[in-house]
């Protein structure tokens, strides 16, 4: 079964890793916020830390 980690990057975003049924890393998806905190937007990364989507909940 697939899982997911959540935690806060170096940058202070909210970040979850996601990992399939045995334990490799396949997508990261990154939430941004501006300097006064304010959701701008979402990006998706690869297992090779390549952009493959970005989007706005």
């Amino acid at each position: 079964m697939s899982y997911s980690r959540k935690y806060t990057g170096w940058d202070n975003s909210d970040r979850e890793d996601f990992y399939d049924d045995d334990g490799n890393l396949k997508t990261t998806q990154v939430d941004r916020y501006d300097w006064s905190g304010n959701y701008a937007g979402t990006d998706v990364y690869n297992e090779y830390d390549e952009k493959i989507d970005s989007y706005r909940k």
